[in-house]
């Protein structure tokens, strides 16, 4: 008689609730953070960017970058009811936010329920396209303009502060070593005839 468990096998099979074999996302080390080399820099240097393991789709953020969101929690693709109200909730925080889905023209009213209108007003919906339509990379490059004005006002701004803050500390020292001068200085003047106030028994 074993006494080996039946239970013991040499190789494991996912299987969802019901016992049916379902899929697994293997962790190897290519799989853990997949990249892609998406173009090349000024140098000739290869540009990766980082690919989501999870299923995702791409959004104008506020800054005017285009991020991939991830609209689902794990990284096998679920049509669970679970899975599809986080894709709800994600789409919608974000479209309340000011966030565009890249896909959509910013013309367009698929979220109007959310949005009251356009995303932006005052012009024609093109349909948009999967890798962003004209009119979302038009108003890509207007937020990151926005983006950019405000940076450097306020970095003028600090570097204003500074400047007044270094004058002060300038000026502060300036005045301290002249008190201090004028505290040591005998007759009126620095430096005077010290060595009289020696012999007087005038000077510390």
């Amino acid at each position: 008689m074993s006494n080996q468990s039946p239970f013991v096998v040499e190789n494991l099979t996912p299987k969802n609730s019901t016992g049916a074999p379902t899929a697994t996302y293997e962790l190897t080390k290519a799989s853990v953070s997949p990249t892609r080399v998406v173009g090349r820099d000024s140098r000739g240097f290869p540009i990766e960017e980082t690919v989501p393991t999870t299923y995702w789709r791409p959004f104008l953020m506020l800054d005017g970058g285009i991020n991939k969101v991830p609209l689902r929690t794990g990284s096998v693709f679920s049509m669970q009811a679970e899975a599809t109200a986080y894709e709800t909730e994600t789409v919608t925080e974000l479209v309340s936010l000011g966030c565009i889905p890249a896909w959509l023209c910013p013309y367009s009213t698929k979220y109007a329920h959310i949005t009251g209108g356009p995303f932006v007003p005052g012009g024609q919906d093109c349909g948009g396209k999967p890798e962003g339509c004209e009119h979302i990379m038009a108003l890509s490059e207007a937020r990151k303009a926005r983006v950019r004005e405000v940076y450097d006002a306020e970095a003028e701004l600090m570097a204003n502060k500074e400047a007044e803050r270094y004058t002060k500390m300038t000026n502060s020292i300036v005045e301290g070593v002249g008190a201090a001068i004028a505290r040591h200085a005998v007759g009126g003047q620095p430096g005077g005839n010290r060595k009289q106030a020696l012999r007087d028994g005038k000077e510390d």
